[in-house]
């Protein structure tokens, strides 16, 4: 069976519509198999939108994309926001391009292998991170986005409890110097990180 982390899924098509309701806001997705959460908006990610304050006209990444409900919903909700997004799994990918068609939003959506095929510098970076890919592919996203903020730039992220949620706050503060929980539920933890130069940590 894939790991959706991949860039070579191999598993039998699937392909199926959900409909998303957010914030009085309605959503239509295609999924499909080989990617993340294909038969729902899981209850981390949507914890994880719930997080975010209203936005203007900030840079916004929706790292490691998926079939696209960050990016999507971050757009159609805030369009003078410009949004891009990147996922390592081509089908997550080609499913986000045509889900922003299919909710009529303008983002830029990318094929890359956490930040190495991306140049650009973010206010926002906003991730539900592949706990299951392992520690190290998971903590090097949390180092790469440092890199990839602007000063004052904050990065998000949420982690099932029970899923080292924990250990990954002291990667967060190992990076950015300090972290805080901005919002639980449902067995999960919202994180907020925030790039500032004169408080990073080792």
């Amino acid at each position: 069976m894939d790991h959706y982390f991949s860039d070579k899924p191999s598993s039998e098509h699937s392909i199926r519509e959900i409909e998303v309701f957010f914030a009085s806001h309605n959503f239509r997705f295609l999924t499909d198999s080989g990617v993340f959460s294909k038969g729902s908006l899981d209850k981390g990610t949507r914890l994880l939108l719930e997080s975010i304050p209203p936005l203007c006209d900030e840079k916004v990444l929706d790292l490691g994309c998926g079939w696209g409900a960050i990016g999507v919903i971050i757009s159609g909700m805030y369009p003078q926001s410009r949004v891009y997004m990147t996922d390592i799994n081509p089908r997550a990918v080609a499913l986000s391009k045509k889900n922003a068609k299919r909710n009529n939003v303008s983002v830029t959506v990318q094929s890359s292998d956490s930040f190495t095929m991306v140049d650009e510098n973010f206010d926002i970076i906003l991730t539900n991170p592949p706990i299951r890919a392992g520690k190290k592919v998971v903590y090097k996203m949390v180092d790469d986005s440092y890199h990839h903020l602007t000063d004052g730039g904050r990065f998000y992220a949420v982690v099932r409890t029970k899923q080292g949620a924990n250990s990954y706050r002291d990667k967060l503060d190992e990076v950015f110097g300090s972290s805080e929980i901005v919002k639980r539920g449902s067995g999960y933890k919202v994180f907020k990180a925030i790039k500032d130069e004169g408080n990073k940590g080792s």
